[in-house]
């Protein structure tokens, strides 16, 4: 059986893009220099930004500082996790100083979500529990529902699915009791996520198409496209492959509109996959072909070396099928 490749998509989402309203993109963290000086070695680049943030912050009230560094390490969150941790533990620092509960949870929310990204699980839960505690004191279901989720996805990451479900639920609770008409397709995709991961397809199904709908109300087509590609997983693992086809083909064609060639060379191998399990390998190797010249022009030579195995053991099968 060919390697498919239909998880490329299900990825764990960005716990500040309910802020954003995107999805998170990680990109590398700024290089840190490694040219050493007499007095030792020199600050990172990180950390000489975040020393010329902080130096700028001194003048303001305690709270402002807080809160303008935590803001600032959210807006650096997706491109410099380095720099969002130092300055998120400076707020920290300054508001339990400052004796600013909402500051300190706020910047424990950063923390934890920091610590999750670099893979710290220990550190993000204990971050994170500590948010949750402060913003329940305070009643604010908004830093619940984001702790909440940060828990579920740490949870998620080790695969602990009933705690990483049970912290989900609690998220789109709180979203609910927010806003009972509000869409909250991140949290219906974390969910499905994990019913994935625990093997209940048809739970799984169903939150990714909420999740679908939810993007498609919103006007966010560019996320429904790659939920899509989730349905069509699930589909695929229910041994439902005319639904699969038909919702990967959907998928190619957003992923043509809107030119992205990763994503036409996920959709096109995964096409190929689902003719192969039909048993029209004519078809397969297509489609197969089809993303491997795809991934020459990307370089993406892991990609590659998928779709010529996926190619040769489709050519494997049609030589067997026309001998039987």
């Amino acid at each position: 059986m060919p390697k498919i490749r239909y998880l490329d998509w299900i990825s764990r989402t960005d716990p500040y893009s309910r802020m954003r309203k995107c999805h998170f993109a990680v990109f590398l963290c700024f290089a840190v220099l490694l040219v050493t000086t007499a007095v030792g070695q020199a600050p990172s680049r990180s950390q000489q930004k975040a020393d010329s943030i902080i130096s700028g912050t001194t003048a303001m009230p305690d709270t402002t500082r807080v809160r303008i560094l935590n803001e600032t390490g959210v807006s650096v969150f997706a491109s410099d996790l380095e720099l969002a941790r130092l300055l998120g533990n400076r707020a920290l620092e300054q508001a339990v100083t400052a004796g600013y509960q909402k500051g300190e949870a706020d910047a424990c929310r950063l923390l934890g979500n920091t610590h999750m990204r670099q893979g710290q699980y220990v550190e993000a839960l204990a971050m994170s529990r500590r948010a949750l505690a402060i913003f329940e004191q305070l009643n604010n279901l908004n830093g619940k529902a984001d702790a909440q989720n940060t828990i579920g996805m740490v949870y998620n990451q080790q695969g602990q699915y009933p705690l990483a479900l049970e912290n989900f639920t609690r998220a789109l609770d709180l979203r609910r009791q927010i806003d009972s008409t509000a869409p909250a397709p991140l949290l219906h995709e974390n969910i499905g996520i994990v019913y994935f991961g625990q093997g209940d397809y048809q739970q799984a199904l169903a939150s990714f198409k909420e999740c679908y709908e939810a993007y498609l109300a919103m006007g966010n087509e560019a996320s429904a496209n790659k939920v899509l590609v989730n349905i069509g997983a699930t589909y695929n693992k229910l041994k439902m492959p005319q639904e699969a086809l038909t919702a990967h083909k959907q998928s190619l064609s957003w992923f043509r509109k809107s030119n992205s060639v990763v994503g036409q060379a996920i959709a096109y191998n995964n096409i190929g996959s689902v003719y192969f399990v039909l048993g029209n390998y004519p078809r397969a190797i297509e489609n197969y072909q089809a993303s491997l010249g795809l991934k020459i022009k990307m370089n993406d030579r892991r990609g590659i070396a998928v779709s010529q195995k996926n190619i040769a053991e489709a050519w494997l099968a049609l030589k067997q099928a026309e001998q039987a």
